[in-house]
């Protein structure tokens, strides 16, 4: 199996993972996480979320211990990202099919313009590393990427004298703009460890020679029954009779996605809440969300796209 190139691998500061699992019949009596969070200014640095017609399930990662008071629980966590993926679908396939053969658990895993992102207990920190590093091909120079010393200090600086970070907030957030994509077809598999690795495999082995590329994924692990949901969208449709033939049972729509990122989106809190908001006052349901570092990816129904866009206008600024 031949290596393939990137250029780095980033390791994030230790951080803390909730998730929320709820039935969308329930959805009014039960205030998302987020918003509980946005409300006490508690800053989301990476976020996911999945909405079916039988569960709405939301994976978050805190950079500080959170008791919700009704025992939710908090694991320490970082995240490990891969970059640049190139959207790349074997790059992608590839990593899914590392974690499962080596029974490395994520509880999160999204993808941003540049990077390929996963949650993973702080426990498991270093034995990921070594597998990828031993798994790609890096620069000879290359050392995994960890906070230093310099931003440790600007950390401390930041808690200490709290006005040198974004913790205000716009009437209207400032964004580099709204991107829309129409029509993508997106393909999801809900499956075990094992199933994970033969969906990697499948994707590294249709799509190296081609050069097949996604425009946005993301995975949610259920703990409650040992299964991991993957979701991937592209401009290209997915064959999903030869997963098929693998024994697994793949789903295939099509939906529209926005995605934007914006100065601070990094450190600030409530960002995604505020979109969300500007959705639901319109009706807008949310499909699969993705946010890390300062990218924000939203999925939603096909034909929805246009007006996401407009509804978003009324809570974010654009150049």
């Amino acid at each position: 199996m031949n290596a393939i190139r990137i250029n780095g691998i980033r390791v994030g500061h230790q951080m803390f993972h909730l998730c929320q699992r709820s039935n969308p019949r329930d959805s009014e009596s039960i205030t998302p996480v987020y918003r509980h969070l946005a409300g006490q200014g508690i800053n989301l640095p990476c976020l996911g979320l999945a909405r079916t017609e039988t569960v709405s399930y939301v994976s978050c990662c805190l950079e500080q211990h959170w008791d919700d008071g009704a025992g939710t629980e908090t694991r320490p966590v970082c995240i490990i990202s891969v970059y640049p993926h190139g959207s790349k679908t074997a790059v992608l396939g590839r990593l899914l099919h590392l974690f499962a053969a080596n029974d490395i658990g994520y509880f999160h895993m999204v993808s941003s313009t540049a990077m390929l992102s996963f949650v993973v207990a702080q426990a498991d920190k270093d034995r990921t590393l070594d597998c990828l590093e031993q798994t790609f091909d890096l620069p000879p120079t290359h050392t995994p990427y960890e906070p230093g010393f310099q931003e440790e200090t600007a950390a401390f600086v930041k808690q200490r004298y709290q006005e040198t970070r974004a913790y205000f907030r716009e009437r209207k957030i400032k964004t580099y703009g709204f991107a829309l994509e129409r029509g993508l077809n997106v393909a999801g598999i809900s499956c075990t460890s094992r199933g994970l690795d033969k969906v990697g495999q499948m994707m590294e082995r249709t799509n190296m020679a081609e050069d097949g590329t996604f425009c946005f994924a993301t995975a949610l692990a259920h703990p409650e029954d040992g299964t991991v949901s993957l979701y991937w969208l592209g401009r290209e449709r997915t064959d999903v009779d030869s997963y098929r033939n693998d024994g697994l049972d793949p789903i295939l729509d099509t939906a529209d996605m926005v995605s934007f990122h914006g100065p601070h989106f990094g450190d600030r809190f409530g960002i995604f809440n505020a979109a969300a908001e500007c959705l639901d006052s319109d009706g807008i349901d949310i499909l699969l969300a993705g946010c890390t570092g300062a990218s924000i990816t939203l999925v939603l129904p096909a034909g929805a796209g246009e007006a996401a866009v407009r509804a978003l206008e009324k809570g974010f600024d654009t150049p």
